[in-house]
Order: structure tokens, then C-alpha cells, then sequence
């Protein structure tokens, strides 16, 4: 397939690549800044490619095969309505929050979600990775599931409200345990200890949800009902909102 990646951000960072590794052709990235393109382009070397890069959506080339909109959720109604292409092409979504109600009603459209986190920093093995699909009709289903499955082993299909609430599951696991990993380091540099001493506990917690539900696995004060524990915490957060954060958590723990 001949693709055009409308984005240069972290996601776009690792799908792109992956896409050329497994033998699609990347005819072009668009960015809004030159110097995303350079970047993504500098990882499209490495798989044997050169697409032509812009910053300008009045340039995008009009007969590629996919559109991937690798874009912030905010950016894509408006990119989507401007973008006029050929009547095969498909509009793919790599977001999980977006309806695919953002395309025309005459387009080819299509989701594949990747249920990751991404950066540019880290590479993704995608194989790994669950890719979430829909389309708005069977033939472009059938398509995308196999550029999925070209992808990943782990490939389902999904509607907008499964895949959203997914993402919030994902936001609860990843952005708010990271989060609070973030409130413990505070902890531990007020105490001149390194972040480092957490770490096999935080990768002993992730390994036992493998083997047991969430529930099963928690341990600690609060489930203990050991207030004498809970009172010294509470004690040492000075910040209002981290006090709440550990009564909530505590209470919600507690039922």
C-alpha cells in the first residue's frame, strides 16, 4: 500500500517504521512542523525509505492507498475536512477516543488503535501490542484487519465505546500510576533515596496481575485496616492534594 502519515508525533514514530518494515510503501508524512517530519524521517531511513515530507495540507498527494491520522484527537476533525482524496482511499484512525463520524460519509474510514504507550524515546515491539479495529463497511474491515495482523498478534475487533472505555482503563493503569510514582520520588528526594529502591517493587506488582486479578494482589495498610501505618503516612504529606489523593485511595481500598 502506498501511505500518507499525517502526523510526526510519538505514535507516528513507531507505526511508520513498522509499517515500511513489513513492506508498505510511506509516500509522504505531513506535520505541522518541518522538524517533526526530519525526525520520523531520519527512523524511515533506517527501514529503506525517503517520503516526500511537508507542512502544508494543500500538498498532501491525493491518490494514496491509507491516511493515517497519527494526530492530536483535537487536530483531526478539522485535517479530515480539508483533506480531499481518491474515493479508494482509506482514512485510518490510530486514536481510541475518536469516532470515525469525523470522515465524510462517502469515505473509506477505518480504526486501528495500538493499545500502547509511545515515545520517540523508547522503541515498540508492536507484535506484542493489542491493535483495537472497526470499519464502516466489510470490505475495509477485512483490509485493515490484515494490515493489523501484519503487525500484531493480538488483533480485536471494537466499537467507540469499548474502545474508550479500554482507554480509560489504560489511563488509570499507565498516566495515573505514573503519576503517582512521580508523587513518590518527591517522597524518596526529600529523603535523599534513590527512585531505584522502588523498582522491584513496582515491577513485583505489575508481574503479579499475571497471575492473579487486582484484587487478589493487593497487600498494604490500607486493606490491612492498619491505622497506626495509615496515620504515620498521612503525617509526612505536607501537599493538601497528596493528602487526599492517599485518604481516597485508602477509603476506595477499604470499600
Amino acid at each position: 500500500m502506498r501511505i500518507v502519515i499525517l502526523g510526526a508525533g510519538n505514535i507516528a514514530t513507531t507505526l511508520a517504521p513498522a509499517l515500511a518494515r513489513v513492506g508498505h510503501e510511506i509516500a509522504q508524512v505531513y506535520s505541522r512542523t518541518l522538524h517533526s517530519c526530519l525526525i520520523l524521517n531520519q527512523r524511515l531511513q533506517t527501514a529503506g525509505q525517503e517520503p516526500l515530507l511537508t507542512n502544508s495540507l494543500t500538498d498532501i498527494i491525493t491518490d494514496a492507498d491509507l491516511y493515517v491520522y497519527a494526530l492530536p484527537d483535537d487536530v483531526i476533525p478539522d485535517v479530515a475536512s480539508l483533506l480531499k482524496t481518491n474515493s479508494r482511499s482509506v482514512h485510518l484512525l490510530v486514536a481510541g477516543t475518536v469516532a470515525m463520524s469525523v470522515f465524510d460519509s462517502k469515505q473509506r474510514k477505518a480504526v486501528m488503535y495500538p493499545f500502547q504507550s509511545f515515545s520517540r524515546q523508547k522503541e515498540v515491539d508492536l507484535r506484542g501490542v493489542p491493535m483495537l479495529i472497526e470499519a464502516g463497511d466489510d470490505e475495509t474491515l477485512r483490509e485493515v484487519k490484515q494490515l493489523a495482523q501484519q503487525l500484531s498478534d493480538k488483533v480485536f475487533e471494537a466499537n467507540l465505546e469499548e474502545r474508550c472505555r479500554l482507554h480509560l482503563a489504560g489511563v488509570l493503569v499507565n498516566n495515573f500510576t505514573n503519576h503517582l510514582y512521580n508523587i513518590a520520588k518527591q517522597q524518596l528526594d526529600r529523603a535523599n533515596l534513590p527512585f531505584d529502591l522502588l523498582l522491584p517493587l513496582i515491577d513485583y506488582t505489575a508481574q503479579k496481575v499475571h497471575q492473579m486479578t487486582p484484587e487478589q494482589a493487593q497487600t498494604g495498610p490500607a486493606v490491612r485496616h492498619d491505622e497506626h501505618t495509615i496515620g504515620i503516612n498521612m503525617s509526612l504529606l505536607d501537599n493538601p492534594t497528596h493528602r487526599q489523593l492517599y485518604q481516597l485511595f485508602t477509603q476506595d481500598i477499604q470499600g
